[in-house]
């Protein structure tokens, strides 16, 4: 009979374990929704052939300079697509000639996506590359958002908080108090810095 420690030992244990599966397809729809925006296109394949030509960050990440921590995992891809992906079903259609592949790292993550989507990816089999596909994804995504969140600014956040407290605090000029606020996420969302971040060189 399993004791009541023992029984939490397994069972959190159990659902410690990252579905890869589900984390990519929640990732993509964030990575989506940004290149989208950025391209203005709403065909995904127009909007990744757009995506390529979208060059800055990936200079600096060639020159070492930015994502960093991704280069290891990017070098994992090359491996699997030369080593293991033939072997696979899906047989990807990609392949990275090396770390510095930057085209075929965003064609990997759209391929990825679309044999997830439309299942035709059998995920236990083919794990590792919807792992690599997440893991690499992930970082990029990280310094875009980090980059977005810096964008707006910093008087801009403190109005906003100022406005928030007003418009609890003052009833009077509630309506006046909401209507700038909007006006500011207004700039916000479409202030250009806010979206052409990965074409903005890091400043040192």
């Amino acid at each position: 009979m399993v004791g009541t420690a023992e029984a939490i030992v397994y069972s959190w244990f159990e659902r410690s374990d990252i579905s890869y599966a589900d984390a990519y397809a929640r990732l993509y729809i964030s990575y989506n929704a940004w290149f989208h925006k950025v391209t203005g296109k709403q065909n995904s394949f127009e909007a990744i052939r757009l995506l390529k030509t979208r060059f800055v960050i990936w200079e600096e990440y060639e020159r070492g300079s930015v994502l960093v921590r991704m280069r290891p995992v990017v070098e994992r891809i090359v491996k699997y697509l030369r080593n293991d992906g033939a072997v696979h079903t899906p047989r990807w259609t990609v392949s990275l000639s090396n770390a510095s592949d930057w085209t075929n790292l965003i064609q990997f993550w759209y391929e990825v996506r679309c044999e997830l989507f439309h299942g035709n990816l059998n995920v236990m089999r083919d794990e590792q590359a919807v792992q690599l596909a997440y893991e690499s994804l992930y970082l990029f995504m990280e310094e875009i958002v980090k980059r977005m969140k810096q964008s707006f600014e910093p008087t801009d956040y403190v109005r906003l908080e100022e406005l928030r407290v007003l418009a609890a605090a003052d009833t009077n000029r509630q309506a006046e108090h909401v209507r700038e606020s909007i006006e500011l996420h207004r700039k916000y969302i479409d202030s250009p810095t806010l979206w052409q971040v990965d074409m903005q060189r890091r400043q040192a």
